[in-house]
This record gives C-alpha cells, sequence and structure tokens, in this order.
C-alpha cells in the first residue's frame, strides 16, 4: 500500500514491545512463527492464476467473476462461523459473521492518499473511533507481482471496542480447501495509549498470546497499518468512498439464517459517497435553518481548568431536512462495543 511507509515508523515504535524481557515484538512473533508446525493461509479470492488483475475496485465489481468471487466468499465463511466451526478468541467469530450479514463493506483503494503524520489524528483525539460498530474492509493485494493493479481481495473485520479501541480481525486457514471446515480468526487490537512515565500518547497494536504463531510481524504490521487508514478514510477523510451496505431487511434475513446455520444472502451494491456537505435547491439552508441530521465527530476539549476532556460523537441536526453523510455514519446502527475479548 502506498501510505504503509508513512505510518510505519510512528506505529512501530508503539508495537516494539518486550517479549520476555530479551525479544521485541517483532523478533518474538517472527520466531513463534517460524516454530510453528503449521502455517496458515489468508483468506483470499482472486483470479491470479488466470492472470486477471484488477485496476481498481470498480473493476472488480464490474466483472461477474470479481463481485460473485466475493460473493461466495463471504457466503461460505459466514456459513462456518454460524456453525462455530472457527478457532478463535471468545466472541471474534461472531463479531465477524455480524460484519458480513449487519454492517457495510468499504473498499481500501490501493492508491488512496493520506495526508502526512494522518495518524496524528487519532492521538489528538485519544482514541480510534469507527462510523459503525462493525465494518469490513477489502484490501487489494498482490500474489503476483508483475503487472498494473492488483490480483487479489482481503477482506478485514473491524469492530468497535468500549473506550475508543478497534479490533482488527483476519481470517486465515491451513489451506484454501480447508479454511472454511476450520477457519481461524486472528485477532489485533488497536488503541491510542499512554506512556507510564513520559505521558506521550501513541498507537498501540497487540494480539493474544495464544495466537502467536498465527502469523509473522510483516502480516501482523500490515494489518495496523491498512486499518489505521481505512479508518481515517471513513472518519476524516472528506473524499469519494465506495461502499456497499446492506438494507434493513436483508440484516433481518441473514440474521434469521445464521440463527440457523445458514449462509446469508450476501449481494454487494457499490455505491460512491462522500463526505462534503451538499444542499439542494429546495433545502432551505439560511442561518435560521434547522441543519440536516449529521454526526458530529467526538472531540477533545481544553477546559479553562486546563484539564482535557472527551467530547462523545453525538447526532445533531433534524432528521426530516435529510442526512448528510458526515464520518459516514449512515442508518440507525446499535451502538454496541466488539464481542471479542483481549488477553
Amino acid at each position: 500500500m502506498a501510505t504503509a511507509d508513512k505510518v510505519k515508523s510512528k506505529v512501530e515504535r508503539s508495537m516494539v514491545v518486550s517479549a520476555g524481557n530479551a525479544e521485541s515484538m517483532r523478533e518474538y512473533m517472527d520466531r513463534k512463527y517460524a516454530e510453528s508446525p503449521i502455517k496458515l493461509r489468508t483468506l483470499a479470492w482472486g483470479h491470479y492464476k488466470r492472470g486477471l488483475r484488477y485496476k481498481n475496485f470498480r473493476d472488480v465489481f464490474s466483472r461477474p467473476e470479481g463481485a460473485q468471487g466475493l460473493k461466495t466468499t463471504m457466503a461460505a465463511l459466514s456459513e462456518a462461523l454460524s456453525k462455530n466451526r472457527e478457532i478463535a478468541q471468545k466472541g471474534a467469530g461472531g463479531d465477524v459473521l455480524e460484519a458480513i450479514t449487519s454492517y457495510p463493506f468499504v473498499v481500501l483503494e490501493p492508491d488512496f492518499q493520506t495526508p502526512r503524520n494522518y495518524y496524528d489524528a487519532f492521538i489528538e483525539e485519544g482514541a480510534i473511533n469507527l462510523p459503525f460498530p462493525m465494518v469490513t474492509v477489502l484490501c487489494a493485494q498482490n500474489l503476483n507481482a508483475e503487472g498494473d493493479g492488483f490480483d487479489t481481495i482481503t477482506p478485514i473485520f473491524l469492530a468497535q471496542e468500549s473506550g475508543g479501541g478497534v479490533n482488527i480481525h483476519l481470517a486465515l486457514g491451513v489451506s484454501s480447501d480447508t479454511i472454511f471446515k476450520r477457519p481461524h480468526i486472528a485477532t489485533i487490537n488497536l488503541t491510542v495509549t499512554e506512556h507510564p512515565e513520559t505521558h506521550v500518547l501513541s498507537i498501540t497494536p497487540s494480539a493474544p498470546v495464544a495466537q502467536a504463531g498465527w502469523m509473522d510481524y510483516s502480516l501482523y504490521e500490515s494489518l495496523a497499518n491498512s486499518a489505521l487508514v481505512a479508518i481515517y478514510m471513513l472518519t476524516h477523510h472528506t473524499g469519494e468512498v465506495l461502499m456497499s451496505r446492506p438494507s434493513l431487511e436483508e440484516v433481518s434475513a441473514n440474521k434469521k439464517r445464521a440463527r440457523k446455520g445458514k449462509a446469508p444472502l450476501v449481494e454487494f451494491k457499490l455505491v460512491s459517497i462522500t463526505g462534503k456537505e451538499t444542499y439542494k435547491a429546495s433545502t432551505p439552508h439560511g442561518t435560521h435553518a434547522s441543519p440536516k441530521q449529521h454526526w458530529r465527530r467526538g472531540h477533545w476539549r481544553n477546559c479553562k481548568s486546563g484539564k482535557r476532556t472527551w467530547i462523545e460523537p453525538m447526532l445533531v441536526g433534524d432528521e426530516k431536512n435529510g442526512k448528510i453523510i458526515k464520518d459516514y455514519a449512515i442508518g440507525n446502527y446499535r451502538d454496541s462495543g466488539s464481542h471479542a475479548i483481549m488477553r
């Protein structure tokens, strides 16, 4: 990803945590991965064996094989999770299943650019907040480095934790043939933490000790970087974002199917949205006009006493005047935290 190097040094400083007072996080994870008798593979799909490549995600969704591959992959993973076949920390499988069946999918284009030091926006707010309780992010990957564009798509599943943290879930498997029979759901937690001595805020990823050996450090780092870029795109970026979100009827139907252990009826309708406010000519927009309903982002407030207070995000404005896609908080989603438990 073009933006990975920009955040790498900042995030890496907070990820180099002592493991047994002898090894850095990188050394520890790479050693455990090398010692693991089973090498897990990331869930991904594409037609790289046929030499097919995609220019962007619009190209993916315009091709029957691209859209169908996404649909069948998500259906197969959801069916496995609905039957509790996964190996994961408590609640992680439920997070992924709920993200697929009930919340939006967004695409992270490989050429998406972020401002320099964009991650400081999270540090200044002291939290990493999603616009939805859960979201699936589709990331572009390359298994064959030759040619322009990309040939493979990997999903990562983000779930909001209480307290301003985010869990990143990734589906892994022993092989492409068995991944849906016994999927492994790896989890990384992203939080803004304060150093106990210097009191400096930084972004600190962490992973369950029980999952040591599931992935090497490069994948761990890549997931953290991709998630941060995607969250920035959804909460601070005001340009175009491509998204597919289920209707309320689809959510209701998929929840019933999941309870019966059936695959969801996943349909992907890619739409373009923007965070920039626009008014229709028929909508009042004078100084006394009631604003359209939108989300006001959470922020830090400096009090006269010198104390900093965190102001929670809030829904403001009059829904009768329409809704603005601001911070991409679309629809009436339940404000719930992640069910996964970090150990």
